[in-house]
């Protein structure tokens, strides 16, 4: 079979997965078919990673025997697994690399870390407003919780600060931040918590100053994120094969683009492309490329995310350093002075900035806001002719 092939059956897999939770099978006849389906999901996935693998620009990647779907990379002392549908994705080695390395600065230990969201797809996208971990605990009690946080406030390095730990218990929100308190996570939040967020800040080489978040799961929590976004270090956590986790990631996407459709097409369009990853639609996934490249509406999203996370750094994250802060205003304005046109020796705060990049024309449009809508249908109506 082609390779095309090989991605239009893995598709159809998928999409009859997610028309499963549609069907009105009862739980037990759900369970059966989705028992006929993994293994099948399985098989493709691996022989998908196998021919990549063997493609001359793969270099020192390689088929993960133990985890189909996946492409391993083990050098240097740092290891990266990719699903197959991001593989083209990826960021080049230099800027891998170095988010290997932050990650490799946050990672708690014992349990699973992984590159998620834009910066696992920097190669495609080119422009970040921050960088996302997920990190998969391997316990759920409350020492382990108390552990991880503890862990979070421990960071020393130059390039890494941490600045603040949220999460929420019984519906309630709290937050933790400099100075740390001792201890730094209370009885009652360590056994009643879901999930844990350690914020940092992070200066990179390739992108310069940036919030940098982990998201840090129980065992118990694992399902709260999806594994078909993310790019795991040390070891895979979680399979690409497993049927309601396959059904889950899709309807979250399709939920966010078409919610994104109009009020915020940027996050629309990133969510769009990941829905088009996964279920292996090239064209429409190079469809929603062209306008990342052809405008510079992610660059402009990605300097507001900056803009605001320097004014933020002011007033929402306790003691922070000055020259954290500074560093951050700068940052904001490199990626600014790449939108808009700044005098010379013009110096702008963050609001200012803030204001200026709102009043720039709208790059995205009604035209955009159309594409994703009719990207959604189409996918509905694939998922309605799943089971044809």
């Amino acid at each position: 079979m082609s390779k095309l092939q090989d991605e239009q059956n893995v598709r159809a897999l998928f999409l009859q997965c997610v028309w499963l939770e549609q069907s009105g099978l009862t739980a037990a006849g759900r369970a059966e078919v989705e028992g006929l389906l993994q293994p099948k999901i399985r098989y493709l996935l691996q022989f998908l990673a196998v021919k990549l693998a063997a493609r001359p620009p793969a270099g020192r990647w390689i088929a993960e025997a133990a985890a189909p779907g996946y492409l391993l990379r083990d050098g240097a002392g740092l290891k990266v697994h990719v699903p197959v549908h991001l593989f083209d994705d990826v960021p080049d080695d230099d800027v891998l690399e170095e988010l290997l390395r932050l990650g490799a600065t946050i990672r708690t230990g014992g349990g699973a870390l992984c590159l998620s969201g834009s910066s696992a797809v920097y190669g495609a996208l080119e422009h970040i407003g921050d960088c996302d971990f997920c990190e998969y605990l391997d316990g759920d009690a409350a020492d382990d919780l108390r552990y991880a946080a503890d862990r979070v406030c421990a960071v020393s390095s130059p390039d890494v600060v941490p600045l603040a730990i949220t999460g929420s218990v019984g519906g309630t929100k709290w937050k933790i931040q400099r100075p740390w308190p001792t201890p730094v996570l209370t009885d009652d939040r360590a056994a009643g918590a879901d999930a844990l967020k350690g914020h940092y800040f992070g200066n990179t080489g390739f992108t310069g100053a940036l919030e940098v978040t982990k998201l840090m799961l129980p065992r118990r929590s694992w399902t709260q994120s999806h594994p078909a976004q993310e790019l795991p270090m040390e070891w895979v956590p979680r399979t690409l094969d497993e049927p309601r986790e396959i059904q889950r990631y899709v309807a979250f996407l399709t939920r966010a683009v078409r919610d994104y459709a109009h009020k915020n097409p940027i996050k629309g369009i990133k969510r769009a492309f990941s829905l088009a990853r996964v279920l292996f639609l090239r064209k429409e996934a190079n469809d929603f490329l062209k306008i990342v490249r052809k405008t510079n509406v992610v660059l402009r999203a990605a300097a507001a995310a900056r803009a605001e996370y320097a004014r933020d750094l002011k007033t929402n994250y306790g003691e922070v350093p000055d020259d954290v802060c500074d560093h951050a205003v700068a940052t904001a304005a490199v990626l600014f002075g790449r939108c808009v046109t700044v005098r010379a020796g013009e110096s702008l705060s963050p609001d200012a900035m803030l204001a200026a990049l709102e009043a720039l024309p709208d790059e995205a449009g009604a035209a955009v806001s159309t594409l994703l809508e009719r990207f959604v249908e189409d996918v509905d109506a694939q998922i309605a002719q799943a089971v044809h």
